[in-house]
């Protein structure tokens, strides 16, 4: 496994382009863009789609084509494996068992509900779901996290974790697994067929705890690259997996002069600044990062 330092001086699009056609380049562009081979990590969706679009646009200019490998997002990484319940199934018998053991889920639940229905359930399970998906993603589980919670809070995660061994029993009755801790195992496992033999990871500064791991299981079978859109004399300022080290970013002063800082009371000159700052961008073919500190 190995890191990749880019720079900050190419924009990630045409970068990303450039890792992914190197080899072609060096063979003189000869035959079509091959990628079948590759196992291709992007941040977004949004950006997969882009990074298509741009190598079919390569390609064509070279009078050739693309063969695609796969373009995933971290969260795709894993396949689900074919035992593995549908989540409406999961929601359905995570409210089932909330609507019959409630009462006895005291820590969970201290307030009692004005009136408990399936429906009421399905709302709370749903909730549970988001906690359970957000640990997953982070290679925990409730049960994981009772020796690391505060003394006020054992008793809750307590409850959710007899939840969720509930919930696996449940499942297990109908010889199917729970989608989440099957994703889990998933990533620990070396897959049974390999279609590729190069995994590229391209500027993913927030990689999951469970894409990681997945990555790391990868690594023994195949070259997995890591690629960082930062100079090398950055490196000891991110980790293993790409991710920024907070602690050696967030002292650091903005690079920003005042002038550039804007601020607004109202809504509509926001817009129209930033409406008049995209156009002198584009014109002058300069690149330009939105950022909005407030995620809502």
């Amino acid at each position: 496994m190995t890191r990749h330092f880019q720079g900050w001086k190419t924009s990630s699009l045409p970068a990303a382009v450039a890792i992914l056609t190197q080899k072609w380049a060096k063979n003189g562009f000869q035959g079509p863009l091959d990628l079948r081979y590759c196992l291709i990590l992007v941040p977004t969706r949004h950006a997969g789609r882009r990074l298509r679009a741009e190598l079919a646009k390569i390609a064509a200019e070279r009078g050739s084509a693309v063969l695609s490998g796969s373009i995933v997002t971290p969260e795709h990484l894993v396949p689900l494996p074919p035992e593995a319940a549908d989540d409406s199934l999961v929601l359905a018998c995570l409210a089932r068992r909330l609507l019959a053991e409630h009462a006895a889920l005291a820590s969970l639940f201290p307030a009692p509900a004005a009136e408990w229905s399936f429906s009421f359930a399905l709302g709370i399970a749903e909730q549970l779901q988001d906690v359970r998906r957000q640990l997953a993603e982070a290679d925990k589980s409730p049960a994981d996290l009772l020796p690391l919670v505060p003394d006020a809070e054992k008793d809750r995660w307590t409850d959710i974790a007899k939840l969720e061994k509930s919930l696996f029993q449940d499942l297990a009755k109908l010889s199917l697994k729970d989608p989440l801790q099957a994703r889990r195992e998933a990533a620990r496992r070396p897959p049974a067929a390999r279609p590729y033999s190069r995994v590229v990871a391209l500027f993913i500064p927030d990689l999951s705890a469970l894409a990681a791991r997945t990555l790391e299981t990868l690594s023994a079978s195949c070259e997995v690259d890591l690629h960082v859109c930062a100079p090398e004399s950055e490196a000891a300022r991110f980790d293993a997996w790409g991710r920024p080290l907070p602690e050696r970013w967030e002292n650091d002063p903005l690079p920003l002069d005042a002038s550039q800082i804007h601020v607004f009371d109202q809504t509509p000159d926001e817009t129209e600044t930033l409406a008049a700052l995209l156009i002198e961008a584009d014109r002058e073919k300069r690149a330009l990062a939105i950022c909005a500190p407030d995620p809502d």
